[in-house]
Parts: C-alpha cells; structure tokens; sequence
C-alpha cells in the first residue's frame, strides 16, 4: 500500500519510467502489461543475469515494487549521477541513471550495475 497521495504515485512512476534508465545494456526486456511510461501499472522487467551474463532475470513489477525500491535507494543513498540520496516529491527530474538504479533495486534488491 503507498504511502504516497495518487500525484506523487505517479510522478514516481513517470520519474521511474519516463527517463530511459532501461535503456542501458543491461535491461533485456520492459513491457507494460497494465499502464505504461506515463500510468502506474504493472510492467514485465528483464535484467542481465549478474551471475551468468547469458542469462535474463525476469520480473513482474508493480508501482509498489517501485516505491519501495525508491524508499529503499533513498535510505542507502544511491544514486550512481552523483553519490548523493535520491527524492520524491511532486516535481521529480531524474537523470536515466537514477531511474536505472531504482529498478535495479526493484528487480534485483541491490545496485549490481552503473
């Protein structure tokens, strides 16, 4: 359940999505099952296998997944742009690496890559 009110949700969704941070060569697969870059949904991820880098990592991820993946890189402070802690608020301007890390998170539990 967000913790968030429906503006920020999808702020952080756009923010997320809409800054091609699955756009480095990594991310095999982003396919919006519900939604799309612009409407919380449920998208389907696919990330290189940081084990056997043959293989693809796949999950469904929903906006929840993504709120606790952004809480999570906020409390950590990752942020492979600048080293310093991410934010959410209504006016959110990722750079595509911030995204990156944030499914990473959502994906993976952890940075591997950047």
């Amino acid at each position: 359940m967000s913790t968030f009110p429906p503006e920020i949700q999808r702020e952080l969704w756009c923010a997320t999505f809409g800054t091609s941070g699955e756009e480095y060569s990594w991310w095999h697969e982003v396919t919006f099952l519900e939604g799309d870059w612009d409407e919380p949904g449920v998208v389907r991820l696919g990330i290189e296998d940081p084990d056997q880098p043959r293989n693809t990592i796949k999950k469904i991820v929903t906006y929840d997944d993504v709120e606790a993946a952004a809480l999570k890189a906020m409390s950590t402070s990752v942020d492979a742009c600048t080293g310093l802690g991410i934010s959410i608020s209504a006016d959110m301007d990722w750079d595509a690496c911030v995204s990156d890390c944030v499914l990473q998170i959502a994906v993976l539990g952890e940075v591997v890559y950047g």
